[in-house]
């Protein structure tokens, strides 16, 4: 650019000029416009680059800038007999500024100090311009010789700017001198430590260019190019001939900004940056973040963050002003920069970054300006044929160094320790009050008395509904013997002093130890003395229920089983849990967790197992509380806190969940699940440090698995090589003394083997998700590039650190969904690429969000992608079976059976049995539980095999089935109460009413078979036993039918009271009119057979008025 040579006229030939004098010198105007943001240096390349405009510079602050040259030390010795030293003395602040400089010779004084006195005033708009300024152009000052009337240069210093964009208002002082060279014959010598006085300030009251604050948020990129290799021989060649003519420049695209590294030459056959001036670039705190974001890696750090742009063009010296470049089109390359991801480790502030070179296509983005030159002759080179492009045919590879005066992320630290510690969020349990034997004796039976109450209030409250109507007729000795009656038929009796015979037992231990040697007298005594401490203590706990000083809040039936439960072991009461909880009994399910926490409370897995029951059925308080009573017994087990941390990120408490993550944090803080989930957790909660520590943990885990992994593969595949060759340790001894034959066969052999190949295969539930083998590319993570951009020129992705981080990703998401938290495992589900586990967990979490539509969206977006996969077909039927779609249930269930059915899981075989039975297909659940009982046998298939063949008229087999069932579970009232069923369909009642004492026993509460068992009695004409189970369906909320089945049993017993009482109470409850038609018949004919004419008019009344 010839206008730069227009500033040289002023600079002594004899001054061989250097950067430092004209940092211009290698920055022509041509090159500092036209910047390009990164976003349109990486976005599409086919629209050209807006057309450059100089824009001024927006109004804005300004700053006065004044810089001072004021003495300088004894510089030189001068003769005794020669004239007094004179010099002069002039400063520059960039290229183009005029130097400010000595009108006349300065004489030294006295010491042979000099006094100058130079001083200028530059006024700058404060922006990035002048930051950027501040940084790389510095006050030049040179001081000359002015002895004999010439002015020769003899020495130069330069004041560094730097300090005002760190907040300082000035800098400068005393600067040490440089000697120049001189073409001198005699040329001066400094004498040591000769220094200048240069200082520069901003004015009086102005506010710093950048304020403290300001810069320590800032960035300070620096940017060096060590060299480009190989250099293209031609433009070598070119170089020599033409003694350098070349000026290589390069410019990165950052965020809205470039940076330069300009003026590589070709030095000693390669080409080199070295001798160009190292140029800073001053980054805001906003544009350090962006830099941030960009090259930050994304899905929580597992992939590879942005990329930055490198252009790259070859232009002529500015002295060549007599040649013209033909090849610059050649020569203009350009590459994404691999290993930015330095710049985005915490605490690092250094990278390394390489680029392999393309060629710029025309009309694509670029921050190089085409040169217009105005020489004649072409610069003698020659390329090996036309629109070559030599760095793409040499494969040059460029490589830069970036340095940062601070971390884009600081200095990994551990997350802060919370202020609350786990021990002040755990329950605290008051210290167990010591209360005597006999006191717990006491007590015991008090409770044992009070819930006797509470059962028996509840059993007359079901028999004897209501005082109004035949109800008030009724004498309470009639009320009485039939209550008396139905306790002992029902076994509610004998089960009520089995209760309280065990507390009774506990106080006579306690309060009337034995005695030897008692006579007659003596024991009657001691009976006496019992009977009224037991009626005692009855009266206390009466009077205190009457009185209600000691109320009974819930004075409902005693949980299943009670304490006969205990005979069963933890491990089958969790089963039995587990079953009821897929068949949707939750309540039953419920109390079989609560019972094995009765047996084992100080198991932390038990506990664990029934918050994460109450978790998935949305008790979530209860669950909270079992959680933590967990970790009472165990703080540091796993599976508790990770299931406490995801139940408390639902309900948006962090601060608690902090808590708990932390404490998993330090008990399993090599589990990469753990900084998983306190990436997540701290991402909620809007605190970056802590969740980019956490997620760099994360990743630095991830990597060293995958490290260990590739080393564990080679040493398995060398295994292998040694294997196929037969060496072993005799083998190898062997070959030693074979000599050199044996080992050059050996060798052979070694490089023609290969290791054995492990093929991926699918994964056969979400919960074990498939892996892709070592080397293969997980779907939708490989690399694309563009049409002219190999494809080594995108940041890579490590396929086996890829597949590691989703298997780890698709693991936490179905942590999340066995515990329902249906919303974070979507949000975990967002950062897997698709595949079919992942469409399959998304469906999950879509069930359990109850948003059916995406559910069945993604359910078949996965049977597309894997049309044999049976799992889909089951998730789909469980959407229609929760929506009461029973046959579209059944056709989904069927296909995932004949696909996999050893591989169905217990809800597919149970569900579809269940929707069998309730379309009354009893063929098909008969089969169906045939298989059932094969794959995976328990009571309820079994149980639902036997009620299939009750149905289909095969009770012999249903009585063995039953029996099977009754193995699995014996306490199961279900099942007795279906095999009392059968019993009574062979005719063998005695058995019946065994099996049916025991269902009651165990509390059978299914009204429908109770109202099923009672008319089967009736039927018999066993009308006593019907009514007895009539009521007890009708307790536990039968139909209106079964009131009227009831006042049939009454009426058959000659109790026409009683049936018209029944009749009227189903009368009120059906609203159907066919159903109040059937009860108006029953009432008219039992009160003819009663004689009451008139309640006979008035029903048939109302049965004409129904009946029209």
């Amino acid at each position: 650019d010839l206008r730069l040579l227009a500033g040289l006229t002023k600079v002594s030939r004899t001054h061989r000029l250097t950067p430092t004098d004209c940092p211009q010198l290698l920055y022509p105007d041509c090159f500092s416009a036209a910047v390009v943001s990164n976003k349109q240096n990486m976005g599409d390349e086919g629209e050209a680059p807006p057309a450059e405009e100089e824009v001024a510079a927006p109004p804005g602050e300004t700053r006065t800038l004044t810089v001072s040259l004021t003495t300088a030390t004894k510089l030189f010795e001068v003769g005794e007999e020669a004239d007094p030293a004179a010099t002069s003395a002039s400063f520059t602040f960039g290229a183009e500024d005029e130097a400010t400089e000595n009108p006349e010779p300065v004489q030294a004084d006295a010491e042979g100090n000099f006094t100058y006195n130079l001083t200028k005033e530059y006024t700058k708009t404060v922006g990035i311009d002048f930051l950027t300024e501040l940084l790389n152009v510095p006050v030049c000052v040179t001081l000359y010789n002015c002895a004999g009337g010439g002015k020769v240069p003899i020495c130069s210093a330069t004041l560094d700017l730097s300090s005002f964009v760190y907040g300082e208002v000035s800098c400068g002082g005393e600067l040490p001198l440089q000697e120049l060279p001189q073409e001198a014959a005699e040329p001066i010598t400094l004498v040591p430590d000769a220094k200048v006085t240069v200082t520069a300030s901003l004015a009086e009251g102005e506010a710093p260019v950048v304020t403290k604050e300001e810069s320590e948020k800032a960035c300070i990129m620096t940017v060096r190019i060590p060299e480009a290799v190989p250099c293209p021989p031609e433009m070598l060649a070119a170089s020599k001939a033409a003694e350098g003519p070349f000026l290589v420049n390069t410019g990165i695209a950052l965020v809205g900004r470039t940076a330069w590294c300009k003026g590589g030459t070709v030095v000693d056959d390669m080409l080199s940056w070295e001798a160009a001036p190292v140029e800073r670039f001053y980054m805001t705190e906003k544009d350090a973040e962006d830099l941030k974001h960009l090259l930050r890696p994304v899905n929580l750090g597992t992939r590879p963050g942005g990329m930055l742009s490198v252009e790259v063009a070859r232009y002529l010296s500015p002295d060549k002003t007599e040649l013209t470049d033909p090849f610059f089109e050649n020569y203009h390359g350009v590459s994404k920069l691999k290993g930015l991801e330095g710049l985005v480790e915490p605490g690092d502030t250094k990278t390394v970054c390489e680029a392999t070179l393309i060629q710029w296509k025309e009309g694509a983005p670029t921050v190089m300006p085409v040169p217009e030159y105005e020489g004649k002759s072409a610069v003698p080179e020659d390329l090996p044929e036309p629109g070559l492009c030599p760095w793409v045919h040499y494969k040059v590879k460029l490589t830069v160094e970036i340095s940062l005066s601070r971390p884009l992320i600081p200095t990994w630290e551990a997350p802060p320790t919370p202020q609350l510690s786990i021990t002040d969020l755990l329950p605290k349990h008051p210290p167990a009050v010591k209360i005597t034997a006999k006191e717990a004796a006491k007590k015991k039976f008090r409770e044992c008395v009070k819930s006797v109450v509470a059962n028996l209030a509840d059993e007359y409250s079901s028999m004897f509904p209501g005082s109004a109507g035949a109800m008030a007729s009724l004498g309470d000795d009639i009320k009485r013997k039939q209550f008396v009656f139905e306790l002992n038929r029902s076994g509610s009796y004998y089960h009520l002093k089995e209760k309280l015979k065990e507390a009774v037992v506990q106080v006579v231990r306690e309060f009337f130890s034995k005695v030897s040697d008692l006579s007659d007298v003596e024991k009657k005594s001691l009976y006496d003395d019992l009977y009224v401490f037991l009626i005692d203590e009855m009266h206390a706990v009466l009077r205190g229920l009457y009185t209600g000083t000691d109320p009974l809040k819930e004075p409902a039936k005693p949980p299943v089983g009670d304490c006969t439960l205990a005979e069963y072991s933890l491990t089958k009461l969790k089963k039995l849990a587990d079953e009821q909880e897929v068949n949707g009994v939750i309540d039953v399910a419920k109390k079989y967790h609560q019972q094995r926490l009765i047996l084992a409370p100080k198991d932390v897995e038990v506990w664990y197992e029934h918050g994460a029951f109450c978790m998935r059925n949305q008790d979530l308080g209860q669950a909270e509380e079992a959680l933590r009573e967990g970790l009472l017994v165990a703080e540091d087990h796993f599976p508790t806190l990770m299931a406490l941390v995801l139940l408390l990120m639902t309900k948006n408490e962090f601060e608690d969940a902090e808590v708990y993550a932390q404490t998993l944090m330090k008990a399993h803080g090599g589990s990469v699940l753990v900084w998983m989930i306190l990436t997540l957790l701290y991402t909620m909660m809007g605190k970056e440090k802590e969740m980019i520590n956490c997620e760099y943990e994360m990743n630095r885990l991830i990597k060293a698995e995958v490290a260990a992994n590739k080393a564990e593969s080679e040493v398995a595949k060398s295994e292998a090589a040694k294997s196929e060759r037969g060496e072993d340790e005799s083998g190898e001894a062997a070959a030693a003394v074979e000599g050199d034959e044996a080992k050059t066969e050996g060798g052979a052999s070694a490089g023609a083997s290969a290791a054995p190949s492990e093929a991926g295969g699918a994964a056969q539930t979400p919960a074990t998700p498939a892996t892709p083998a070592e080397g293969q590319t997980p779907p939708g993570s490989a690399p694309t590039g563009g049409e002219d951009v190999p494809e080594e020129d995108v940041q890579p992705i490590d396929p086996a650190r890829e597949a590691l981080s989703q298997r780890y990703f698709l693991e936490l998401a179905v942590v999340m969904l066995d515990h329902h938290t249906g919303s974070l495992a979507a949000n975990v589900l967002g950062f897997v690429t698709d595949s079919v586990d992942s469409k399959l967990c998304l469906a999950r979490a879509a069930m359990i969000q109850k948003i059916e539509g995406v559910a069945f969206d993604r359910i078949v977006e996965a049977m597309t992608m894997a049309p044999e996969d049976y799992r889909g077909h089951e998730l789909i039927g469980h959407v229609h079976f929760e929506q009461g779609r029973l046959e579209d249930a059944r056709d989904a269930y069927q296909i995932a059976l004949d696909k996999a059915k050893e591989q169905c899981t217990l809800a597919v075989f149970l569900r579809l049995g269940k929707v069998y039975l309730e379309l009354n297909m009893f063929e098909e659940a008969r089969r169906l539980y045939e298989v059932a009982c094969e794959v995976q046998p328990c009571a309820s298939t079994w149980l639902g095999a036997g009620i299939a063949n009750y149905r289909i008229n095969n009770p012999s087999i249903a009585e063995e089935c039953l029996s099977e069932a009754n193995l699995y579970d014996y306490l199961s009232p279900k099942v007795w109460g279906y095999l009392a069923l059968v019993l009574i369909e062979l005719g063998r009642v005695a058995e019946a009413e065994q099996a049916l004492g025991e269902a009651n026993k165990n509390f059978l509460d299914d009204a429908s078979i109770l109202a099923e068992i009672g008319r089967k009695y009736y039927v018999k004409g066993m009308y006593r036993q019907a009514e007895g189970n009539l009521r007890l369906a009708l307790k536990y909320g039968a139909e209106p039918a079964t009131r009227c089945m009831l006042g049939d049993a009454r009426a058959a017993q000659k109790d026409l009271v009683g049936a018209k009482e029944e009749y009227l109470a189903a009368l009120e409850a059906d609203s159907s009119v066919e159903g109040q038609q059937s009860v108006l018949k029953q009432l008219i004919d039992v009160c003819a057979q009663g004689n009451e004419s008139s309640e006979v008019a008035q029903y048939t009344a109302k049965l004409n008025a129904l009946s029209t």
